[in-house]
């Protein structure tokens, strides 16, 4: 199973790694991947910080990230003492975050790293183009410490979802969240933007009030942001037909809803697609949380893999 994770990793240019929670396993799938052997060269980066030995929130031991001669890291500035492998800074990119400048750097020996990089989408697409420039073939970018972020996922060619015990005690619930996840990130796509008939560029209340005032008309509707839960409850606690409603957003991630209310939603015959659809390849599973509940990996694994039918593993095991 392993195997076959790695040779699906290897048909992909750029890569975005993120989780349902912290502590579910990211940074070791990324090591994991590093670990194989190829004639690509590699960039790597992250949302966020990423790589430090004592996790700053838990107190707990994470991975290192162990990089290989000739990869491409873009981190910054301020965490250049605690890279061991030797380095050649090939740019300063111009990007602030609170341990530095964003700089990229190539690896002219083996050694751990530590990355922190860009924030915002406009921020990382700029790094990973970077990163390419610089020569990189195929780009893995760490997920955010925070949940569900989006810079990256929303315009990789590929995504890893990493879920776990440090998310809950409870299979069933662990399961429903990663299978609610998973869902929003591969809606359908919407192709025929010829009939959509409102676009939303912000969704204030203003917005919200012309939404909700004339969803009779007005079937198709885009968001050029978020579509939140609160908007959610509001069109199901409206008093107009809402059935054949159709709301887009530009990739999954921009559907910040809970699971009971897409459950709510989509019965009521309204159906949520997006723009630019996210290629979801693999989920993997960290049975092990912070607090040293273990849980059963293979029974995690196969009713993950049951309900959405995309290679589920425990890298570790």
């Amino acid at each position: 199973m392993l195997k076959s994770f790695l040779e699906k990793i290897d048909q992909y240019n750029c890569i975005a790694i993120t989780g349902i929670a912290k502590n579910t396993g990211k940074t070791t799938v990324l090591n994991a991947i590093l670990s194989e052997k190829t004639n690509k060269i590699r960039g790597i980066t992250s949302i966020g910080y990423d790589g430090e030995s004592t996790d700053q929130v838990t107190g707990t031991e994470k991975p290192v990230i162990y990089v290989s001669k000739n990869t491409l890291i873009a981190t910054a500035d301020g965490l250049l003492p605690y890279c061991d492998f030797t380095k050649e800074l090939l740019s300063y990119t111009g990007f602030s975050s609170p341990m530095g400048e964003i700089i990229i750097v190539k690896a002219l020996s083996d050694g751990y790293a530590q990355i922190a990089g860009p924030s915002t989408r406009s921020q990382m697409e700029e790094t990973v183009k970077q990163l390419k420039r610089f020569g990189a073939e195929q780009i893995l970018i760490d997920g955010a410490l925070s949940r569900k972020s989006t810079a990256a996922i929303s315009f990789s060619d590929a995504c890893i979802l990493s879920t776990g015990a440090a998310f809950s005690n409870s299979i069933d619930k662990i399961v429903e969240e990663t299978i609610h996840f998973a869902n929003l990130l591969t809606l359908p796509k919407y192709s025929d933007f010829s009939s959509i008939t409102q676009i939303v560029d912000t969704l204030n209340e203003e917005e919200t009030n012309k939404i909700l005032s004339d969803l009779k008309n007005n079937k198709t509707i885009f968001f050029k942001g978020a579509i939140t839960s609160r908007l959610i409850k509001q069109i199901l606690n409206s008093q107009q037909t809402i059935k054949c409603l159709k709301l887009i957003a530009e990739d999954g991630t921009r559907f910040l809803i809970e699971s009971q209310l897409l459950n709510d939603i989509t019965r009521r015959g309204v159906n949520l697609y997006v723009q630019n659809p996210i290629n979801l390849i693999a989920v993997t599973v960290n049975p092990k949380a912070p607090s040293g509940l273990i849980l059963d990996s293979e029974e995690l694994c196969n009713a993950i893999s049951k309900k959405i039918g995309i290679l589920t593993l425990d890298i570790k095991q």
